[in-house]
């Protein structure tokens, strides 16, 4: 379920569902579906609303984005070239989507004709593909590389300081970009994509959380969390207690709670004093 602009609710389809493959509409005034979307031709995976209060789609089957037109009364127009399932898509600006697919590619759409007007194009999968804050530009991994391109996705910097393949990269508010991969090493880049700390760490890295101090907590797949400064220094870590590695991990209001299979931890983030446990 998305809540759109207007105050009224967007359901996808129960991907359960074997033959429910549109979009319903719920009018917050009339508390009734008031536009039930029909396009596609498999499950729905994803929706977004844009700017200009249109909505895309994209299915796990057809291959297909579909925009449907709030103006017209959400009539769908359907952007075809990908050749397998789309598996996320970014806006631009109301005119301007990038769509990434499972056929090793990310499309550039324009929406006011709905063609393709660029293609970025690799060899292997792409994964955790994010437009950057600071710089606007689009960031992506493919194996043990992070690729950088501007929102017409012109190549722009790459990244290939890591030996193996990296599971995620995240910004910081600085604009600082963390990379992290499967042989423990975690690596911090400047805002112009310059490697300025590589660490080891004991285990996978899973997350990273920024808190408001300006430190950072990594967690790890391991029941330990480590806390670090903003220069990426070790401050402390400490032990869980839980049993497996940590599943989730949530800052709110000086609390860390954590996660896993069976138990839920409040800390108290100042004296790593484990308050509650459930």
């Amino acid at each position: 379920c998305i809540k759109l602009s207007s105050g009224d609710l967007l359901f996808l389809p129960n991907r359960r569902s074997r033959s429910e493959f549109c979009l319903k509409i719920f009018d917050k005034d009339i508390l009734k579906v008031s536009h039930t979307l029909k396009g596609h031709t498999y499950k729905v995976c994803g929706a977004i609303e844009l700017r200009n209060e249109n909505i895309v789609s994209y299915s796990a089957g057809d291959n297909n984005l579909i925009l449907w037109d709030k103006k017209l009364d959400y009539t769908p127009n359907i952007l075809d070239g990908h050749t397998a399932m789309i598996t996320s898509v970014i806006e631009i600006d109301s005119n301007k989507l990038i769509s990434i697919s499972n056929d090793d590619t990310i499309r550039l759409w324009n929406l006011n004709n709905l063609t393709c007007i660029a293609v970025c194009e690799e060899k292997n999968s792409i994964e955790s593909v994010k437009r950057l804050k600071k710089t606007d530009h689009i960031i992506y991994i493919v194996k043990d590389v992070v690729k950088v391109v501007d929102t017409n996705l012109k190549q722009e910097y790459i990244l290939d300081e890591h030996n193996d393949t990296i599971n995620n990269v995240v910004e910081l508010e600085s604009g600082n970009i963390v990379t992290f991969d499967d042989g423990y090493i975690l690596k911090v880049w400047s805002v112009d994509y310059k490697c300025t700390k590589t660490i080891e760490t004991d285990y996978i890295v899973k997350d990273i959380i920024e808190l408001n101090n300006g430190n950072f907590i990594i967690v790890h797949y391991s029941n330990e969390i480590y806390i670090y400064d903003k220069n990426f220094d070790l401050l402390k870590e400490f032990n869980t207690s839980h049993k497996k590695y940590v599943e989730e991990t949530i800052v709110q209001e000086g609390k860390l709670i954590t996660t896993d299979y069976k138990t839920i931890n409040i800390w108290n983030l100042e004296n790593d004093e484990l308050i509650f446990e459930i």
